[in-house]
């Protein structure tokens, strides 16, 4: 009875605490498997979970989670286990691509979603608190990045229900990542948010079902951050970021005629800023 006892809470043990990234192994493997036809993502820097979605017993990596939230007191821990379980359910996307299991990607795309905007929400509780969570929040900030690179790679891939799904958990991440960028430190908050604003733009010229109005509300916030960070440029370093942005939001208005061509253009234009901005010296805030 006691070995019985003991067999039972060691499951419950490694089932808990068992850190994800020691099964990203079996990502890289299965992620070997992949077609060149099927919609994929990079391999990622988190593995799956224990169960993966396309499981019966799904639910009980589920339950896992919530156990997990639950031992964790301050928003600052649920941050992380919600940020935590995000990297998971990316893993378990990749997985579920290469098996090329619809249902499998809608659970892991959906929990994905969820798990951004439960990490967003309670870096905004702990910000309210008083404490610092600067360097957490930093953590975050790039692990949501990193998975916005993930979804923008899968969106351009996708059609159908696939792509609908994929451009909601864009908007998701874009507005978890804005939340969280929030509490970085002051001198890093501008650069964030003109790069979350173009990767914005980009992603709603890419979306059919975007009309040109909510193009141009964030074309106009782009451009109106874009003249924040020139202030902080030299003068010719300014002049630069703030032709380049216009010929960028130039070609995004055309883009949101259903123009090809101009969306390839905004694409190099806004890449152009970026490279631009990352020569030299960090542009400051105002």
């Amino acid at each position: 009875m006691r070995n019985k006892a003991f067999g039972i809470s060691l499951f419950l043990v490694l089932f808990l605490v068992l850190p994800s990234s020691a099964l990203a192994y079996n990502t890289a493997v299965l992620g070997d498997a992949t077609s060149s036809a099927v919609p994929s993502i990079a391999p990622t820097a988190e593995g799956p979970g224990l169960i993966l979605p396309d499981s019966k017993l799904f639910f009980l990596d589920e339950l896992k989670q919530k156990v997990r939230l639950f031992l964790a007191f301050r928003p600052e821990a649920k941050a992380k286990v919600h940020a935590d379980v995000a990297g998971e359910r990316l893993a378990e996307l990749r997985i579920m691509l290469a098996r090329n299991d619809p249902k499998g990607v809608r659970i892991a795309l959906a929990g994905l979603s969820e798990n951004l905007a439960g990490a967003s929400d309670q870096i905004y509780q702990a910000q309210l608190s008083g404490r610092d969570i600067k360097a957490l929040a930093k953590a975050i900030n790039l692990s949501i990045r990193r998975q916005q690179d993930a979804l923008d790679s899968l969106a351009e891939q996708a059609t159908g229900d696939l792509k609908a799904q994929v451009n909601l958990a864009q908007t998701v991440a874009f507005r978890a990542k804005l939340r969280v960028a929030d509490s970085l430190p002051a001198d890093e908050q501008q650069n964030e948010l003109l790069d979350d604003l173009t990767r914005r733009a980009r992603q709603q010229v890419q979306q059919s079902s975007d009309n040109s109005a909510s193009i141009q509300i964030t074309l106009d916030e782009l451009n109106k951050q874009t003249q924040k960070v020139a202030t902080g440029s030299s003068q010719s370093k300014a002049e630069r970021i703030i032709q380049l942005q216009k010929v960028a939001i130039q070609q995004a208005k055309d883009a949101a005629s259903s123009s090809q061509k101009a969306a390839a253009g905004f694409k190099q234009s806004s890449d152009a800023i970026g490279e631009l901005r990352a020569s030299g010296s960090t542009v400051s805030a105002e």
